[in-house]
């Protein structure tokens, strides 16, 4: 299991704020929900990020360092 939190997640077109994305063993597609609380071994990623699965393993590309402001 992966899991990564960022506070602002683009994931093919749709935007996520302060969630968790979560991609299980076996899986192709991750699952996200509200981050609520830390959980072990999650890494964390401060701003925007980009997120791919590419062989059953997330792909993480940091669009920007800090967290931005953004109406969706």
């Amino acid at each position: 299991m992966q899991r990564i939190f960022s506070h602002h997640i683009i994931y093919c077109g749709r935007h996520y704020l302060n969630h968790v994305a979560q991609l299980d063993d076996h899986s192709t597609i991750p699952s996200f929900y509200p981050f609520k609380n830390e959980i072990h071994s999650t890494r964390f990623y401060s701003g925007t990020v980009s997120l791919t699965v590419v062989d059953g393993h997330l792909v993480v590309k940091q669009l920007s360092a800090e967290a931005l402001p953004i109406s969706l």
